[in-house]
């Protein structure tokens, strides 16, 4: 009937998935709302993993040497281990299928192996039909008092019963102690023992239906819940997410129309639903394996089928919400079979490839754990975090029960680049943690780097800014790895430092500017630079100069020195041109004498680079000064201001400049009075003069100035004899 339906059950899907959200009750929700839609950003984020790498960051773990492997019986085609737990007594139960050769055909037979810690075994019973049944196994576990009980089915071929859920429970010495089949059961999956004794079990019916019950101790039923979905419905994984509440997975499906659709269910031990969730928006996806995650939340693993098939994890929240999901290539197309989140923030999951796959808290492949040639189906990690799987092992065409045991090795911190100044010291912590001891840390540069016995990495040699490739690898004692890949990058981001901070400067007037400035970089200094580059220019050694005449004032002044990496520093000074110095007399004062019947007209010149402000003179009454300043000096003519009377002036002629700078010259001016020349007449007819005698001798000092810069002077002395 149920076949016969498909299509009109493929409709309703598509019909109701719009309308569900809001009109079935709360407690039954479908997970097709915008939980998907709201998180796409959070989805992307963690989809399409090409292997590309980020900064060069990467870090893997490669396993491949076991502690000890285990094999155990005969070797069919139908061995194989499906589940197995610790006990608590430390060892291993193991629960898996052996081939019955009573059985046409070698139909396999349950079996439970039980071994101590290290894998020796210490028993093995199988359990099963002889008369051409075929028996398969999904979980087992171990019961408070000791005992232990699996569920599987049984298939007897010819018979009514066909295929039937099986519940098995034998005592701590593998002995049984009842074998029950439930025909309303096409298959049982998983089983958890409740507080009182009583079973919880899974699985599905006959027709291809959610199938849940509750039994006692001994197997009897005390309720039990076939549940129709829309499709064909496959249980997976069941796990107990808190005392009496259980989370079940799987997903219904329709191999002809190529339909998956991924659900959970959260249902407490009296039948109870809390919530359940369709996550149609996903794809075409199988969901292997749930585990409960530290967070609270929910994480399902399986593979989704595209153009390729990938590992596919989805994050759930404590309500069934959708949070996000990620996929990895997967290299054998196998799907994941067990996961298992570890205490340092990733998961390992176990696939039927041959291999743990270790991913981080982000879902990125960080490695791998290799046992070529097995199987593994099951897998649990030990108080010392050691992975114990069990499979099977081919030898031929055939397989043989194995359990192995794998160390564990782990990075307990994320590689992370460095990034160092030039010049400063490189020291790096690595930390990794190997359950079979630490046998050697290496690393590749070893010219410019080491790495002790303790993970410690550090430079043996100058670094010169550049990026130099890195990878540490760490050897267990048996010879597996950890490795991490990284950049060291050297940069110079330091600016030069002043040997001494340029200071203010004060320069004269008509002085050049000669100033040098020193700075240190360990890179080496690549240039210099000013401001006021059309007043002043820098050289490569820092040297400042003018490069035109200064006029007086306050030059506010930037220098900047950069390295040859772009580093730079730079400090302001100021340079105050001033003037301070005194005119200069180019023709000075000097004493003149003159008579009293001449006038006195004498240049005098001086010069100064700010230029003349004034010519002062003592005596203003007597005399009086002009100025005849011309283009590049400052010259005044020198007068008497009135008909000077014989004596001796003592005058004081100051020069000053525009900034009051001034220079004086202190002379005398002597006036000589002429002497009256009286003439007598006698009877002899004798005349005389009554002034000097014959020999007397009377100067005359003649005094000449030409004009401008240059005045010549002439005495001329005359002889004057008397004569009689």
């Amino acid at each position: 009937m149920k076949q016969q339906n498909t299509v009109l059950k493929l409709l309703l899907v598509c019909l109701f998935l719009s309308f569900l959200w809001s009109n079935i009750p709360s407690s039954i929700q479908f997970g097709i709302s915008s939980h998907i839609n709201n998180h796409e950003d959070d989805v992307n984020e963690f989809i399409g993993f090409d292997g590309a790498l980020i900064s060069a960051e990467t870090e893997e773990i490669k396993i491949s040497n076991p502690i000890w492997l285990r094999t155990y019986g005969p070797n069919w085609a139908t061995n194989n281990i499906e589940d197995i737990i610790e006990c608590a007594d430390s060892g291993f139960c193991m629960l898996g299928t052996l081939g019955n050769p009573n059985d046409v055909g070698y139909f396999p037979d349950a079996i439970l192996l039980k071994t101590d810690s290290n894998g020796n075994q210490l028993w093995n019973r199988t359990y099963g039909r002889d008369d051409m049944a075929y028996e398969s196994v999904h979980n087992v576990i171990e019961c408070s008092n000791g005992d232990f009980a699996f569920v599987g089915s049984q298939y007897v071929l010819g018979t009514d019963e066909f295929h039937s859920g099986w519940l098995v429970r034998v005592n701590s010495s593998g002995f049984l102690t009842y074998n029950i089949t439930y025909p309303a059961a096409r298959e049982l999956v998983g089983i958890s023992e409740l507080s009182d004794g009583n079973f919880f079990i899974c699985g599905i019916t006959p027709g291809r239906d959610v199938f849940i019950m509750r039994t006692d101790e001994n197997g009897t039923i005390k309720w039990s819940l076939p549940w129709e979905l829309f499709l064909d419905d496959e249980v997976t994984d069941m796990i107990e997410y808190s005392p009496g509440e259980f989370i079940i997975a799987g997903y219904s499906y329709d191999s002809s129309m190529m339909v998956w659709i991924p659900f959970l269910f959260k249902i407490d031990q009296d039948s109870m639903f809390s919530w359940i969730k369709f996550y149609t928006l996903l794809g075409r996806v199988y969901c292997n394996s749930i585990l409960k995650l530290d967070s609270g939340g929910i994480l399902m693993t399986g593979m989704a089928v595209t153009s390729s098939i990938d590992l596919w994890f989805c994050e759930i929240d404590e309500n069934g919400n959708f949070i996000r999901e990620a996929r990895l290539p997967n290299e054998i197309n196998y799907p994941p079979n067990d996961i298992i989140q570890l205490e340092e923030g990733g998961f390992a999951v176990l696939t039927s490839s041959n291999s743990i796959n270790l991913v981080n808290a982000q879902y990125e492949p960080i490695g791998n754990i290799r046992f070529d040639s097995i199987t593994g189906n099951s897998f649990i990690q030990s108080e010392n975090k050691e992975f114990v799987i069990g499979g099977s092992m081919r030898i031929e065409n055939n397989y043989t029960l194995t359990i192995i045991r794998e160390p564990f090795l782990w990075w307990n911190h994320s590689v992370i680049n460095i990034q160092a100044e030039y010049l400063q010291s490189i020291s790096r912590d690595f930390n990794a943690t190997c359950s079979q001891g630490i046998d050697k840390w290496t690393v590749n540069a070893t010219e410019f780097f080491d790495i002790d016995s303790n993970g410690v990495l550090g430079n043996n040699s100058i670094l010169n800014v550049g990026t130099y490739p890195i990878k540490i690898i760490v050897n267990d004692t048996l010879e597996n790895t950890l490795i991490q890949e990284f950049l060291v990058t050297v940069e110079d981001t330091t600016s030069p430092e002043w040997v001494q901070a340029p200071e203010d400067q004060i320069l004269e007037l008509g002085t050049d500017l000669n100033y040098s400035l020193y700075a240190f970089d360990p890179s080496g200094i690549g240039s210099w630079s000013i401001n006021a580059s059309g007043l002043f220019s820098i050289s490569s050694e820092g040297k400042i100069n003018n490069v035109k005449p200064l006029e007086i004032g306050t030059y506010g002044l930037m220098v900047t020195v950069e390295d040859i990496y772009g580093n730079d520093v730079n400090a302001e000074f100021t340079l105050t041109v001033t003037d301070s110095t005194a005119p200069i007399w180019l023709i000075s004062p000097s004493n003149i004498i003159k008579n009293e019947d001449e006038s006195i007209q004498f240049y005098f010149v001086a010069s100064d680079l700010s230029g003349i402000d004034a010519w002062i003179c003592n005596d203003t009454t007597n005399f009086q000064i002009t100025d005849e300043s011309s283009h590049d000096a400052s010259s005044c003519l020198f007068t008497n201001a009135t008909i000077l009377n014989a004596g001796s002036y003592g005058l004081n002629l100051t020069v000053t400049d525009l900034w009051g700078n001034k220079i004086s010259s202190i002379f005398r001016v002597t006036i000589i009075e002429i002497p009256e020349i009286s003439v007598s007449t006698t009877t002899t007819s004798t005349s005389t003069t009554s002034q000097t005698s014959d020999e007397f001798l009377q100067p005359v000092v003649l005094l000449a100035a030409g004009s401008g810069w240059i005045a010549t002077i002439f005495v001329i002395i005359i002889m004057m004899k008397r004569r009689t």
